[in-house]
C-alpha cells in the first residue's frame, strides 16, 4: 500500500505517490489517499471522501485541455529565448555587414527567413 497526493480542488492527483509513508503537503489544499498502486494522473480522481474514482469524460477533457495549454505556454516561452538569441545574432551580423560595406538586413526579412526555414523542417 502507498499514499497518493490529490488536490482538494478538482480532486486531481498531483503525481506524487509514496509507499514509504505520507507525502509532504498542506492539508488545507491537498489530501493523501491510501492506494495499492499509483493512480493515473489523467484518469483517476479523489472521490472527495477516502477513495479514488474514475474521472468523468469532462474531467479528462478538462485535464487534456490544461495539458495542451501548459505545453503551448512552454513552447512560447522557449520561443522567447530563441527570438532574443536570433535578435542578438542579427545585430552582430548587421554590424559585420556594415563594417564590410554591405547593406543591413532588416529584422522583418530575417523573421520571414526563419519562418520559411521552420516550415521547411
Amino acid at each position: 500500500m502507498g499514499k497518493a497526493l490529490f488536490r482538494k480542488s478538482g480532486f486531481i492527483h498531483t503525481g506524487d505517490w509514496s509507499n514509504h509513508g505520507s507525502n509532504a503537503h498542506d492539508p488545507a489544499t491537498h489530501i493523501d489517499v491510501e492506494t495499492r498502486l499509483p493512480p493515473n494522473v489523467r484518469k483517476d480522481r479523489w472521490d472527495g471522501a477516502t477513495g479514488i474514482r474514475a474521472a468523468t469524460a469532462q474531467e479528462i477533457s478538462d485535464f487534456d485541455t490544461e495539458e495542451i495549454n501548459a505545453e503551448a505556454t512552454r513552447v512560447i516561452d522557449n520561443l522567447k529565448g530563441f527570438k532574443s538569441l536570433a535578435a542578438e545574432i542579427l545585430i552582430e551580423i548587421n554590424a559585420l555587414r556594415t563594417n564590410a560595406g554591405l547593406p543591413v538586413i532588416p529584422g522583418a526579412t530575417w523573421r520571414q527567413r526563419l519562418i520559411d526555414r521552420y516550415k521547411g523542417l
